[in-house]
This record gives C-alpha cells, sequence and structure tokens, in this order.
C-alpha cells in the first residue's frame, strides 16, 4: 500500500479501510490511529527506502518491470522460444533455460544500467 500510495495520506486512508477488525473497526478513529503508528513504524524499520513510501513508487517499478519483461519476450521469440510469463519469472523448457538466462541478465542490465542476479529453477 505504501509503495503503491501517491501521498502517505492516500497509503494511510487506505490501510483505514482496509485494516483488520481485530486491530480496529474500519475507519474508526482507532483505525486511523493505528495506521498512522503503523505508518511511522515502517518508516521507522525501512529507512534506506522510506522516502519511496507514498510517491508512487510502486507504478514506477512496475513500469520498469514491464520493459525488462517485453524486451525479454522480444528476445525470445526471436530466438523461436515462446516464454509463460508468471509475474517477474518465464518459463522455458529446460533446453532453453541458458539462452533464458543470458536474455534475462541482459534485459535487466539494458534497462537498469547494471547486473542483476538470475536464478534458474527446474
Amino acid at each position: 500500500i505504501m509503495l503503491n500510495a501517491i501521498t502517505e495520506q492516500s497509503a494511510i486512508g487506505a490501510i483505514v479501510d482496509a485494516i483488520d477488525p481485530e486491530v480496529a473497526r474500519p475507519r474508526s478513529k482507532e483505525a486511523h490511529h493505528a495506521a498512522r503508528d503503523m505508518v511511522t513504524k515502517i518508516k521507522r524499520k525501512h529507512a534506506p527506502i522510506s522516502d519511496a513510501f507514498g510517491s508512487d513508487a510502486g507504478a514506477r517499478l512496475m513500469s520498469i518491470d514491464a520493459k525488462i519483461m517485453a524486451r525479454i519476450i522480444d528476445d525470445l521469440l526471436a530466438h523461436g522460444i515462446v516464454p509463460l510469463c508468471v509475474h517477474d519469472s518465464i518459463i522455458v523448457p529446460s533446453s532453453k533455460s541458458e539462452i533464458a538466462r543470458e536474455s534475462m541478465t541482459k534485459a535487466a542490465n539494458d534497462v537498469l544500467g547494471f547486473e542483476v542476479a538470475v536464478s534458474l529453477k527446474s
């Protein structure tokens, strides 16, 4: 919620709407207090990335992920490989896994400007 919210207030509002009834009655004064407290604690716990909370960072990160995946799909299709995409992963025949790994590494490097770890699962 906090990464996808445009402002901290909108994050608090979303938490207030979704708060566990065992914590507080949704949309109540207690829910607002609990949500503000939760946001404060999360920001403190994750201080290095706290500036991303309430900044719409989630949409920007999803856009980056989509650009990387589009490059991977285009590259694999050019190799005659049709990947099955599942979120930030792809499924390919095991005989094509090395080509897929290379494609994923190159796409991430091209979009992000640095190499990321790519793991294979069988």
